[in-house]
């Protein structure tokens, strides 16, 4: 698998954002972090939240195929917080209080980091 020059740039670069991440995961999973709702049933959500040096992270994924629009609602996201999705050189804006909402594809995967309220 790794002898395939594609698939060895892919799983390094897997590697390279797991190890990265490593204190975040390593941490305690914040029970009731968030919330999820899919715009559709059949393609379910679900979501994570760990806390580390003063910023909230969420692991999200869609759990089927097929396209989806996710509403994460985040009770310790500030007002007006910036939220990054890690990787992806794009950052969202709530779209209500508490809560904001991104695109998923099949079994896609979104990792976003933010601020926690004070």
């Amino acid at each position: 698998m790794l002898d395939d020059p594609e698939m060895l740039t892919a799983v390094t670069a897997i590697n390279k954002e797991i190890a990265s991440l490593a204190p975040v995961l390593n941490n305690a999973t914040i029970v009731d972090g968030v919330s999820v709702q899919s715009s559709k049933p059949e393609v379910p959500v679900r979501a994570m939240v760990k806390r580390a040096e003063g910023m909230w992270y969420v692991f999200a994924v869609a759990m089927r195929p097929g396209e989806a629009r996710a509403t994460f609602t985040v009770p310790n996201l500030p007002a007006g917080a910036a939220i990054e999705v890690i990787g992806e050189g794009r950052n969202l804006k709530p779209s209500g209080p508490r809560e904001f909402e991104d695109a998923f594809g099949s079994y896609g995967v979104h990792l976003y980091r933010m601020p926690t309220a004070k």
